[in-house]
């Protein structure tokens, strides 16, 4: 008894670490390779081949198949994939796992001087030495991130080599009588396979246990095959947990998963044993047995043929998938903008991040349009349009709660310094795009008060005011164009054109007072167009910060003052600012006399 728990507590501690260590070195390879994932995301398109790439690749650099395929459920849930893109990515995903197994095959190097300290017993020493050394003592934040790669992968090899030797420490007859089931019972080897994957989700990890297994001699290729097998269909698990309460596209992006390795093992099995039965010279290896080479190489081998299998038929998946679940009959807002914001995302923090941007930019125009709209009701006075302002005001307010509740969601995950740095200016932004929408309703709600109290400003007034606005709608403009693409000429005009509206109202105000003490127009007025000119200037003025915000971010200096910032644009005149407020000072900056 005390020997059979000895012998559990070894397993698990092994597992244990084997989980920790691939947790480590796939956080690590996102955080290094994170933005690059991102681009390589972006770049797919309706080609199933380009598909599968993506989905291998990405796989490859987080060491996860369920991290991959649960991003994939976010991406078509949000819209921002078809289920058709997604096929692709998936069956991709499937070919990028085994990239683990080759890793952990390296057991099997064979050879004695220099090639010996390329095994694993030797240099998962030396990895965790190296790693640690770059966690602690290193000063960049990408040698850290590389230190944690390097850590987990020592910390992995450990895991796997405790588990090695423990399960080498059971009397051989035991697993050789078990491995006999599952060549004589396949089914049942599918079942443990998938059993054992589903509960610690992950198929690396599955895999690990099986290489660990070899290392005792009795994994035949009868019996190994049906596991491997199965530890495809366990891997489908997290992806369906992750689309239960989602939209029906999520639901329908995870059975993609669960079908493709469903149907790919059933082919499979009755291809192998059909052949194996008709001619049982074809397969010669069938009694032998596995090293862990062998393993990495079947598991590899399987995935490429199922994607292949599954290539001419990927319209028939989505067909079978769509079958399966059908389409509601109420219309869904799967398009909402806050589907973006999926937690699936967050398996992510640059991706997280870029979606997080995604739902700002779109934000972003809904407040520069509901400011034009709110401006147009002081001119119309419609009743109608007033309340389409109020209306967009509850949308941007709605969408910024969204974003700064994820915003806050990826700040709790381990972000490089850079993520940390976007995910802190997206927050500052954030709250100066909301604010420009408050001033649209604001103007909505003085175009309200004049209709109520039946008070008008002069024509010259009116005149005034449009070149005032015209004015600020091109800085909205530029800063909208500044934010999505980061673009430095665009940053640099934002002042310049903030101080040319400083002025613009400075000098509307002064003259306003001059008609009403001329008596040319009324208090009441009066004091609305002083408030409404004050509005604009303050909606130029979160123009600037999020010009501040976004230069902030695209800032190598890590003590950068955006106060400091400002004041030397304004004070010591910077290469080019003299140029831009007079170019926009003579475009705009023509009051009526």
């Amino acid at each position: 008894m005390i020997e059979w728990l000895t012998i559990a507590v070894g397993v698990l501690g092994g597992l244990c670490l084997f989980l920790y260590g691939m947790k480590g070195m796939g956080e690590g390879l996102e955080k290094v390779a994170g933005t690059k994932m991102q681009q390589i995301i972006e770049s797919l398109t309706g080609n199933i081949v380009k598909g599968i790439l993506v989905g291998a690749v990405v796989t490859a650099i987080i060491q996860s198949s369920s991290a991959t395929t649960v991003m994939v459920v976010g991406f078509v849930s949000a819209g921002i994939m078809t289920l058709k893109q997604a096929v692709g990515v998936i069956m991709g995903a499937n070919i990028g796992t085994t990239a683990t197994s080759f890793i952990l095959s390296a057991g099997d190097i064979s050879g004695s001087g220099l090639m010996s300290l390329l095994k694993p017993d030797f240099l998962m020493y030396v990895l965790v030495i190296v790693g640690i050394l770059l966690i602690m003592g290193a000063k960049r934040e990408r040698s850290k991130d590389i230190g944690e790669i390097i850590f987990g992968l020592g910390i992995l090899f450990i895991g796997m080599d405790i588990m090695s030797a423990v399960m080498g420490s059971i009397d051989d007859v035991y697993f050789q009588k078990a491995f006999t089931m599952f060549s004589s019972n396949p089914f049942f080897g599918v079942l443990i396979g998938a059993a054992v994957t589903a509960l610690i989700q992950s198929s690396s990890a599955s895999i690990g246990i099986l290489l660990a297994v070899s290392a005792t001699g009795a994994v035949t290729f009868a019996g190994a095959a049906p596991i491997i097998l199965g530890q495809n269909i366990g891997t489908c698990v997290t992806a369906l947990l992750s689309s239960v309460g989602s939209s029906k596209e999520a639901k329908k992006a995870a059975l993609v998963h669960l079908y493709f390795n469903v149907i790919g093992t059933i082919v499979f099995l009755i291809l192998l044993y059909s052949i194996h039965t008709l001619a049982p010279h074809v397969f010669p290896f069938w009694n032998s047995t596995m090293g862990r080479l062998d393993i990495a190489v079947f598991h590899l081998f399987f995935n490429v043929l199922c994607t292949l299998l599954f290539l001419p038929f990927n319209k028939v998946l989505v067909r079978l998938v769509e079958f399966t679940v059908s389409r509601d009959k109420q219309v869904q807002k799967e398009t909402e903008l806050t589907n973006r914001l999926d937690d699936r995302f967050l398996y992510s923090p640059s991706v997280a991040l870029s979606q997080c941007k995604s739902v700002m930019t779109d934000m972003f125009r809904l407040s520069t349009a509901n400011v034009r709209k709110g401006a147009e009701t002081l001119f119309n006075k419609k009743d109608k349009e007033i309340q389409g302002v109020y209306e967009n005001e509850t949308k941007v307010d709605d969408l910024e709660g969204s974003v700064s509740r994820y915003l806050l969601k990826i700040t709790d995950k381990d972000l490089t310094e850079k993520e940390a740095k976007i995910a802190a200016g997206y927050i500052h932004i954030l709250t100066d795009i909301e604010r420009m929408s408050d001033h649209a309703k604001n103007l909505a709600e003085y175009a309200q008060e004049m209709i109520d109290r039946r008070v008008d400003f002069t024509d010259k007034a009116y005149i005034e005011l449009r070149n005032m606005l015209e004015a600020t709608f091109e800085i909205m403009e530029l800063t909208v164009q500044a934010f999505i693409d980061n673009d430095k000429d665009a940053i640099k005009k934002i002042q310049p054109y903030e101080d040319v509206i400083d002025l613009f109202t400075e000098t509307l105000k002064i003259k306003h007072i001059n008609r009403l003490t001329k008596q040319k127009c009324s208090a009441d007025s009066g004091i609305i167009f002083v408030e409404v000119t004050s509005n604009i200037e303050r909606i130029a003025d979160h123009c600037s910060n999020v010009a501040v915000s976004v230069y902030q971010l695209n800032s190598s200096d890590l003590e950068f003052d955006p106060h400091e910032y400002v004041h030397d644009l304004k004070h010591n005149k910077v290469e080019g600012y003299d140029t831009y407020f007079k170019e926009f000072q003579d475009k705009y900056y023509t009051p009526v006399m």
